[in-house]
């Protein structure tokens, strides 16, 4: 059985533009094909949205779509939220109407499922530190000594743990026990690591690295390639360097020596100190 939803919010009496021309266009959605898990009571929001001839979006606040949709699969909320009905699974399209210009359609391909594909995910090193993006999870790692960072609350530093990598250093094959997740944040002043309690990464004068939700002023870094962008100097296989906005921070390496992650500002050191790799959690192709 089909069934619409929806309200119509121009008036048959009234029209919505002297120049019809002004609504040609297009309708798009977040995703035109979905698989939902049966018995998924939670809604997944199409969020339509016009665009006018000319690839511009029209303003649609008062929301004018209607959906039809085979009630004996799925649910459609008024504003466009699906859900599976029950534990029928096959498939089904929902089409999508722009009240104010019935001509102009959308349809979307939902798949009611017994269950849903496993996507394989790895630790991949990041090469292009431009490619960072705001939510991604980041481990701190020394792959040619077999090391990713982990968090020693007592002395407030991060400790080395022993992890596997790929042959060629690209992946972690096994992430080490107790190895410490950071999800990136895009700020204002800059970069934000946060680790999964909620604490932030910030240096002591000291030389130490700890974590420490209290303090706001340190937590910001600038995260980039070892090369100079002015000179051209220096490689991606010298990892990562991860530096403080403020100078008397300075950068984070992989003491050799000492075996853990320290924050230091003289650079001179560095015979003694590996600059640390990041490696993120994504999905492999």
């Amino acid at each position: 059985m089909m069934v619409s939803c929806g309200e119509n919010t121009t008036s048959p009496s009234e029209s919505p533009s002297e120049d019809p021309e002004e609504y040609a266009g297009y309708m798009y959605f977040d995703f035109y094909r979905i698989n939902i898990l049966k018995n998924d009571k939670n809604k997944h929001y199409l969020n339509p949205g016009i665009k006018d001839k000319d690839n511009q979006d029209i303003d649609v606040s008062e929301f004018p779509f209607t959906f039809t949709f085979d009630s004996s699969l799925v649910d459609v909320s008024k504003y466009g939220g699906i859900s599976s009905k029950g534990s029928n699974i096959g498939s089904t399209v929902i089409t999508c109407t722009y009240t104010v210009n019935p001509d102009i359609k959308a349809r979307c391909t939902v798949n009611i499922v017994d269950s849903l594909p496993t996507k394989e995910k790895a630790w991949v090193r990041v090469d292009d530190y431009d490619s960072l993006s705001d939510g991604d999870v980041l481990v701190l790692a020394s792959p040619e000594h077999g090391v990713t960072a982990s968090l020693d609350t007592l002395h407030s530093k991060l400790n080395p743990v022993e992890s596997t990598f790929s042959s060629d250093k690209k992946t972690i094959t096994s992430l080490g026990e107790g190895s410490i997740e950071f999800v990136l944040g895009l700020e204002d002043k800059g970069m934000t690591l946060e680790a999964q309690t909620g604490e932030y990464l910030v240096c002591t004068h000291q030389g130490k690295v700890k974590l420490d939700a209290s303090s706001k002023t340190n937590k910001y870094w600038d995260i980039h390639s070892n090369i100079d962008p002015e000179e051209g100097t220096g490689s991606i296989d010298d990892g990562a360097v991860i530096e403080n906005n403020v100078e008397s921070l300075g950068y984070i390496m992989f003491n050799i020596t000492l075996g853990y992650f320290s924050a230091y500002v003289d650079n001179s050191i560095s015979k003694y100190m590996a600059l640390p790799f990041l490696y993120r959690l994504q999905e492999l192709n």
